[in-house]
């Protein structure tokens, strides 16, 4: 069955995600969506490396990623893992769409505020994330795949 898990975590493609989200979502491809490590040849190598053999990997920028469109031509489970909510936006913006989006590991920098442990936004952020939920797109916060999901809309009003 067509699958496709969008996630950002800027931890990008670690154990966790490995061991805990492939096989919770049963995932057989990843895509790893970061302008900076598609354009490091070195890094590229080394996430991809991480990954099980027996699940095809790559890693592009967010503009091939819209090029590919991502989500509509998928024939297995994928997983599609962004690196940063730059990324995203950078995807977003150039015409990608999503239907669904997992938040996961966003973490402290300067100007953002923290709304989960594992959850930090900056107003900007936020107000680009409520640009995306207004265009029709789910979007939840989980950090792990079997703890509780929690609705960002909802999370904004516990705030």
């Amino acid at each position: 069955m067509k699958t496709v898990f969008f996630r950002v975590d800027e931890k990008f493609i670690h154990a966790q995600f490995i061991h805990g989200w492939l096989p919770f979502i049963s995932a057989k491809r990843v895509i790893g969506v970061s302008e900076k490590f598609a354009n490091d040849s070195e890094s590229r190598q080394i996430y991809c490396d991480a990954v099980p053999g027996d699940i095809m990997t790559s890693i592009i920028t967010p503009e091939e990623a819209v090029k590919n469109s991502l989500g509509e031509s998928e024939t297995e489970r994928v997983a599609v893992l962004f690196s940063s909510l730059e990324d995203l936006k950078v995807y977003y913006e150039s015409g990608g769409s999503i239907k669904t989006l997992n938040l996961g590991g966003i973490y402290p920098r300067e100007n953002r505020r923290k709304l989960l442990p594992y959850i930090y936004l900056s107003d900007d952020e936020i107000d680009f994330i409520m640009k995306l939920k207004r265009n029709l797109t789910d979007i939840y916060c989980q950090d792990t795949p079997h703890s509780e999901q929690v609705e960002f809309s909802n999370l904004l009003a516990e705030k």
